[in-house]
């Protein structure tokens, strides 16, 4: 947490946003880093960013597949006017395409 804290805070100071204007210094994270006893900080790969998007995508499908139960859809929907019906039903569609 305090690494956070003190990336967060040198970046404020080098930015200028606390009211002191310096060049910000890039080798800061590097410094914090080793005294932190975190010699690199990998990047993750392409492959690893593409499975986590996909988990994430499965995870706004399944939560978009229980909107129809929990907002009653089969006795609001007859309610609205067709147009608004149209509406609704497409918009939920897109999102889970």
């Amino acid at each position: 947490m305090s690494l956070v804290f003190e990336l967060i805070s040198r970046h404020a100071l080098a930015s200028g946003f606390l009211g002191i204007s310096k060049k910000p210094d890039v080798s800061a994270c590097r410094l914090i880093c080793k005294d932190s006893g975190y010699e690199s900080a990998e990047m993750p790969t392409l492959e690893t960013l593409i499975m986590i998007s996909g988990v994430l995508q499965l995870g706004t499908l399944l939560a978009s597949a229980q909107v129809p139960k929990e907002l009653k859809f089969r006795e609001e929907l007859p309610k609205v006017s067709p147009l608004l019906r149209h509406w609704i039903l497409t918009a939920g569609g897109y999102i889970v395409l």
